[in-house]
C-alpha cells in the first residue's frame, strides 16, 4: 500500500523519495502500460489470424446463389439455347433445300 504520510514528510524533510516514485509509477504506470502493449500485440496477431482464416474458407465455398440469380441464369440460358436450337433447325432445313432431299434425317 502507499505511506503517503512517509511521502509526504520524506518530502517536506527534503529527503529524496524517487525509490518510492520509481515503485509507484511501476505499479501504476509501467504495468498497465506493458499489458496494453502486449494486448495490442495479441490483437493484432489475432485479426491476423482470422483473415488468413476467411481467405481459406472463401477459397473452399462457393460463391453463394440465390434463387433469383439461379432463375434468371436459366432464363437467359433456356432464352440462349432455345435461339441456338432454332439456327440449326434452319440450317439443316436450307441443307435438305439447297441438295434436293425429301425428307429430314432420321434416328438423331
Amino acid at each position: 500500500m502507499i505511506d503517503f504520510e512517509w511521502i509526504t514528510s520524506q518530502s517536506l524533510a527534503g529527503l529524496p523519495i524517487d525509490g518510492k516514485l520509481a515503485q509507484l509509477r511501476k505499479t501504476h504506470e509501467i504495468g498497465p502500460r506493458n499489458a496494453r502493449r502486449e494486448f495490442q500485440e495479441l490483437r493484432a496477431e489475432t485479426l491476423a489470424a482470422v483473415n488468413a482464416l476467411k481467405t481459406i474458407r472463401e477459397s473452399f465455398i462457393p460463391e453463394t446463389f440465390y434463387v433469383d440469380d439461379l432463375l434468371g441464369a436459366a432464363a437467359v440460358e433456356l432464352k440462349e439455347r432455345s435461339a441456338e436450337f432454332h439456327r440449326k433447325a434452319q440450317a439443316e432445313e436450307a441443307f435438305r433445300l439447297r441438295h434436293g432431299l425429301p425428307r429430314a434425317a432420321k434416328g438423331r
